[in-house]
């Protein structure tokens, strides 16, 4: 997703004459002869193409595009719609979200648009712009792989999304068809680290935070919850985490469980029986395992788990970090 809009920086850079020390931001809702008219935070506002403006339009058109001001100065009015609107030059301009229409259908038929942003997700909305809902996949995957195994583990979580989109949607706009004046856009957040290399693995933690209940602009809670996963570091496959472990899947997390060294034998049981192959985090210090909300109590739970405290040949010779034998 991100991919596409970085693109998109070099698609729009405007170089204007004088000096500004202001920034503003909006989106592109029309392009006139000789300047575009904004939607801003609490304004509509004009950007004037002068002479000296070095332009080159996305392929898209300009209406639908959000744009970083750089510089901003104002530069008389023009009339609008009826009205007469603030004009401005600027030092700098550069394309940071393109409007997508009609990308989803909701189960009614509604039509869902999609800002797709470089800076702030992508950010679900109705025709009239009502937004229902803001996706932020961000996924580095360090410098060790090589740049085209990067691309592919990059692609494989925009691709295989460990949430139901269409779901979340459907919950939005089900709230905001209640209660439209009260209603606060939901959110979703997937945020994927580098964890741990190994001979053939290379490991990453993922965090995954939904906020649907909203209390304010600025009060969110929901559900949270973190897991684990591996990639061939040479060609960028998905690996299963059951394959990692030298015993079988059933030995291997009732091993993890002991080692996390959880003293009530009850509740032990019902963490290895629940534990999941997603579950499992390794890491350059040890293996982290997970499991969310309702798997083992009502809440999610995590537990950290020591390299020392990890017995010799738990995970195939390929698949130890390379870490773990730099402290031993």
């Amino acid at each position: 997703m991100k991919k596409t809009i970085a693109a998109l920086f070099a698609a729009l850079f405007l170089v204007l004459s004088g000096c500004g020390d202001s920034s503003m931001d909006g989106e592109v809702i029309s392009a006139q002869d000789g300047y575009l008219v904004l939607d801003g935070e609490g304004e509509r506002f004009a950007l004037r193409l002068t002479e000296n403006v070095a332009i080159f339009e996305p392929d898209s058109g300009f209406p639908g595009t959000q744009l970083d001001i750089r510089g901003a100065r104002r530069d008389g009015s023009v009339e609008y719609g009826g009205e007469s609107i603030r004009a401005y030059t600027a030092e700098s301009v550069m394309v940071t979200g393109e409007l997508k229409r009609g990308v989803l259908h909701l189960d009614d038929g509604t039509e869902i648009d999609v800002m797709r942003t470089n800076l702030f997700g992508d950010r679900y909305r109705l025709s009239d712009g009502t937004e229902l809902l803001c996706e932020d996949i961000s996924v580095s995957a360090g410098n060790t792989p090589p740049a085209e195994v990067a691309g592919k583990i990059e692609s494989y979580f925009e691709d295989n999304r460990p949430y139901d989109l269409s779901a979340l949607l459907e919950a939005a706009y089900a709230e905001y068809s209640a209660n439209p004046e009260d209603f606060a856009y939901h959110s979703v957040t997937l945020d994927v680290m580098p964890s741990a290399l190994s001979e053939r693995a290379a490991y990453f933690r993922a965090s995954l935070s939904v906020a649907n209940v909203v209390h304010s602009d600025n009060s969110r809670t929901g559900e949270y919850e973190e897991f684990g996963c591996a990639f061939d570091r040479e060609t960028g496959e998905k690996l299963d985490t059951r394959s990692l472990f030298s015993t079988p899947w059933d030995e291997a997390r009732e091993t993890l469980v002991a080692a996390a060294q959880v003293s009530d034998s009850d509740r032990a049981q019902r963490m290895a029986d629940a534990l999941e192959p997603d579950g499992v985090c390794i890491t350059d210090d040890g293996i982290t395992i997970s499991f969310p909300a309702g798997a083992v109590g009502e809440l999610s739970l995590s537990a950290y788990i020591d390299r020392e405290n990890l017995p010799d040949g738990l995970l195939q010779s390929w698949a130890e970090p390379e870490a773990w034998s730099e402290t031993e």
